[in-house]
């Protein structure tokens, strides 16, 4: 298994998650959703085992 981490972009975690992209870049300034990181080119990319831990805890919790 390979332990290279795969980055999404914020259209693919918009398309993943069924949010907007504006609406990431919100959560990102309000410190919610799933943590992205900012990269060369002043572009933000998040950790694609991170926005799954992420879902699967959103899902978690609005099932409760």
């Amino acid at each position: 298994m390979s332990s290279e981490t795969k980055w999404l972009t914020r259209q693919e975690v918009a398309e993943l998650t069924g949010y907007t992209t504006k609406t990431l870049s919100n959560w990102h300034h309000l410190r919610k959703g799933p943590r992205c990181f900012k990269v060369n080119g002043g572009r933000y990319r998040y950790r694609a085992d991170e926005v799954r831990a992420w879902q699967v805890k959103h899902q978690q919790a609005t099932a409760a």
